[in-house]
């Protein structure tokens, strides 16, 4: 597997954001995601800045969630795939926004990637929770994972190398 042409590190995007959230009132939904959106645009936007705004036509994307660890016995089984890749849409919307991605319609998504914060390591310091976007732009012809080619497409034997 080749590496990501692209890693982008955010906060977790807010609760009320999720697909499940029920926030009381409106209030409780837009004031959460226009401030995480601010401030994860300024993150893309310097991501952006650094790789020239590429603007990928098709790119295949993998998330990683770090999530918080759960305190006190509580529920620690994953959360549901689909739930979290609509959980990411505002940080997806917002590589569009800024240059990376011509357009949010022709990206394929990897099954996201789930792991729980550890409560405590003696003498490591880490971020508790956090998101990770590894991005593959797809070349023509090419498998983005292993980098194979038969006759200028990936083979139908091989389509799933992940």
């Amino acid at each position: 597997m080749r590496p990501p042409d692209l890693t982008i590190t955010l906060d977790l995007p807010p609760k009320t954001s999720h697909a499940n959230a029920r926030p009381k009132g409106w209030q409780g939904k837009v004031f959460p995601s226009s401030k995480y959106a601010k401030t994860a645009g300024e993150i893309i936007w310097g991501y952006a800045a650094q790789i020239g705004r590429p603007q990928w036509t098709s790119v295949i994307i993998r998330p990683k969630f770090m999530l918080p660890a759960v305190r006190g016995g509580g529920d620690n089984k994953p959360m549901d795939p689909d739930n979290l890749i609509s959980w990411i849409k505002k940080p997806i919307d917002l590589l569009q926004e800024h240059g990376i991605l011509a357009n949010d319609r022709d990206v394929i998504y990897l099954p996201p990637i789930q792991m729980r914060a550890p409560r405590y390591v003696l003498g490591q310091t880490f971020k508790e929770s956090y998101l990770q976007i590894d991005i593959w732009q797809r070349r023509d012809g090419e498998c983005p994972f292993c980098g194979h080619k038969e006759n200028g497409q990936p083979s139908l034997v091989q389509a799933a190398c992940p």
